[in-house]
């Protein structure tokens, strides 16, 4: 159940970060914007790959 869970968290969270440097072009907001997203898939693939248990 972990995993779909997490899946669908880190699909929401692309898809409103990614609504949101659409919707307002500010090239600092576009990059903060990618970071997060690059961090969360860096963690996700790590909790992941380590099959941590919560």
């Amino acid at each position: 159940m972990n995993l779909p869970m997490a899946i669908f968290a880190f699909a929401l969270l692309t898809i409103f970060l990614t609504i949101l440097f659409v919707n307002v072009p500010s090239p600092d907001l576009i990059v903060v914007c990618l970071m997060a997203i690059v961090m969360c898939g860096y963690d996700f693939w790590k909790s992941v790959k380590s099959n941590e248990q919560h």
